[in-house]
């Protein structure tokens, strides 16, 4: 999707496309991928990393990063319910795509918040965008200021906006 809206992206790593085209486990697809990045990186060249946030390799992929000069920018997307995500990996799969069970949904669904505030502070510019009704950007944040786009958000932006509140408050960001 954001491939239509933006030119910077440069070379985009998805661990499950790798998985699929190159017929791999998605452990070795994220080795390959880990090294894709680390290639770009020493070339300096721009690329964009596709993330469920939920492992530690995000954050130091980003600190790398970040000491290499590199601006960060994130695109969160985000659904109202773990329902919804079941629903839409259940279709992904059912169309050949990759399935992921619905515990580690349910896991990572439950911990959304906390890995993206983990992730937040590194990052120069972010832009939320709801998935649920028509991948929308609700709201973005430029210069440490969350700003909304829409005169409706969300209620899990408006759930986000209370955890993106909190870290300013007690200074994490």
């Amino acid at each position: 999707m954001l491939q239509s809206e933006r030119r910077d992206l440069g070379e985009i790593i998805n661990v499950d496309e790798i998985a699929a085209s190159r017929e791999i486990s998605n452990i070795e697809a994220g080795k390959f991928a880990l090294a894709k990045i680390k290639q770009l990186m020493n070339k300096g060249l721009n690329f964009s990393q596709e993330t469920t946030l939920s492992g530690i390799k995000t954050s130091q992929t980003i600190s790398r990063a970040r000491r290499r000069g590199y601006y960060i920018r994130l695109y969160y997307v985000g659904l109202e319910t773990v329902e919804e995500s079941i629903a839409r990996i259940r279709v992904r799969a059912e169309n050949g795509g990759h399935y992921i069970p619905d515990e580690d949904v349910v896991r990572r669904f439950n911990f959304r918040y906390a890995n993206l505030m983990r992730i937040l502070p590194q990052c120069d510019e972010v832009h939320f965008y709801d998935n649920g009704n028509g991948f929308i950007e609700v709201a973005r944040i430029i210069d440490g200021q969350l700003l909304f786009r829409q005169t409706v958000t969300p209620k899990w932006m408006v759930e986000l906006s209370g955890h993106i509140q909190k870290a300013k408050d007690s200074n994490r960001m």
